[in-house]
């Protein structure tokens, strides 16, 4: 069946919206003006002596003495020659390595999703640019987590894939999820990848239960095939990356315990002394509930931990001193070490979110607030051990993470999909104008009526104070 260009125009219109509000947030790169990131300077200390010698010598070189004791190059800069996925990464992303391509990335990638789920092109553009523009991936790309931000894009994508598999479009499911899954890997940041795949097995379980009620265990066994295929073939697209990494990491603090412990001898627990990394120190950036309500409410537990153009919190000791802010002002009174700035997911994507829990129907919404639990409990790390100790000591892998808080990048996608998913079973008139009322009663009453009660008690139930303060307060 052939696809008129009529049909194509307003997927082009959005498109072309897309890229010029991308654009124009981010003029100022379009000058040559660049974040000064602090994982990507250090990213250049890491690489200069590997690209001195190889401008001096003309060959690869695969070791480094600037790092640590010693260490392969492959694993700073990774070796990609030669590899069709990554050339296709750099398409995706404009041929650029500035926020502008990756950004419409992550934008495109979502509309495509949310167009393969049934919401129309408009709300699919409300979307795309909801979930681009998200508090958290823009706090990612200032702190030079680029890697991390590129496979978040990808994540639509193979979801997209998956939804098609099960509406029993095999043919295009298996493309989308094929080249997604490569993509994703190849960018090469496994712990998103870990993460959002332990959310798919949620999906895969629901989808196999109603799939197994409908049609019975054939065309599940089917789908599991085609799944099964399709993941080995992204695997193996990234395959010398990740067994390269894999086997590295037993010479690591991720890898086996390399010291030996003594009952007699009172000595603190380690990486080096331990299976994985050590619980104390995966676990550091842990989310607190007052980091996590922050989704909704931003300023809850102050802004990023330092700035010049920060605030010292109101209510706090040193604003009650009347101490002057400074570049290296502590205005974080969360949980976490430090912080450039909440994991904010929009207060009226969180209210249509709650709204989508109440009105929209199917596995789909399940699987969307199961996965928002899910990983907002994994983001919270120590301060939720019930859940994280068990996963730390019995999921394979999983010990061989650190700051579980970045998980809230996972869970910003549900969160924007979900919201979306509401606006377009309201205007398809899926629900009825009697439920739709009922449910934005109910959605306004949970969200509006928290953040009143947060904006009356406010300083009497979220610290003000922040670890830092004593600190500050010995030098004034």
């Amino acid at each position: 069946m052939s696809i008129k260009f009529d049909q194509l125009k307003p997927h082009f219109i959005s498109i072309g919206i897309i890229l010029i509000l991308t654009a124009i947030y981010f003029s100022p790169a379009l000058s040559g003006k660049e974040i000064p990131k602090h994982d990507g300077i250090s990213y250049k200390g890491a690489v200069k002596e590997k690209k001195d010698y190889e401008k001096q010598e003309h060959r690869t070189i695969l070791w480094t003495n600037s790092m640590f004791g010693g260490m392969p190059t492959y694993q700073i800069s990774t070796i990609t020659d030669g590899n069709l996925i990554v050339k296709l990464n750099r398409f995706t992303n404009l041929f650029s390595n500035g926020p502008i391509g990756r950004f419409f990335c992550a934008m495109i990638c979502m509309y495509i999703f949310l167009c393969v789920i049934g919401v129309n092109h408009w709300l699919s553009l409300i979307g795309a640019l909801a979930f681009g523009f998200t508090t958290n991936n823009i706090i990612l790309w200032e702190a030079g987590h680029s890697t991390k931000l590129s496979s978040l894009c990808y994540l639509s994508i193979i979801t997209s894939g998956m939804v098609l598999l099960f509406k029993r479009k095999l043919l295009l499911g298996s493309i989308l999820f094929s080249v997604g899954l490569s993509l994703n890997l190849a960018v090469n940041h496994i712990q998103m990848t870990y993460y959002f795949a332990m959310c798919l097995v949620i999906y895969w379980i629901i989808m196999s239960v109603k799939m197994a009620m409908e049609d019975g265990a054939l065309k599940l066994l089917t789908i599991k095939g085609i799944l099964l295929a399709c993941t080995t073939l992204a695997i193996l697209t990234t395959t010398t990356n990740y067994l390269s990494t894999y086997e590295y990491q037993e010479d690591t603090m991720r890898g086996k315990a390399i010291l030996a412990s003594n009952d007699s001898v009172d000595v603190q627990s380690s990486s080096s002394s331990v299976n994985g990394l050590d619980w104390d120190y995966a676990m550091q950036w842990s989310n607190g509930t007052d980091d996590v309500l922050a989704a909704i409410i931003p300023g809850i537990v102050g802004g990023g931990s330092s700035g010049s153009d920060a605030k010292v919190k109101r209510g706090s000791e040193l604003a009650k001193l009347g101490v002057p802010v400074g570049n290296d002002a502590y205005t974080y009174s969360g949980e976490l070490p430090f912080t450039s700035g909440p994991a904010y997911f929009g207060a009226v994507l969180c209210f249509l979110f709650v709204l989508g829990i109440i009105i929209v129907k199917g596995p789909l919404k399940w699987w969307l607030t199961a996965s928002v639990l899910f990983t907002i409990l994994i983001s919270m790390g120590k301060h939720f051990p019930m859940l994280n100790e068990l996963l730390f000591n019995h999921l394979p892998l999983f010990n061989k993470f650190r700051s579980p808080n970045s998980i809230l990048g996972v869970t910003a996608f549900f969160v924007a999909t979900l919201a979306i998913l509401a606006l377009a079973d309201i205007l398809k008139e899926k629900v009825s104008k009697e439920n739709t009322f009922k449910g934005l009663k109910i959605a306004g009453i949970i969200t509006a009526g928290f953040c009143l009660l947060v904006a009356i008690l406010g300083d009497g139930i979220i610290p003000v104070d922040s670890p830092m303060d004593a600190e500050v307060l010995k030098q004034t």
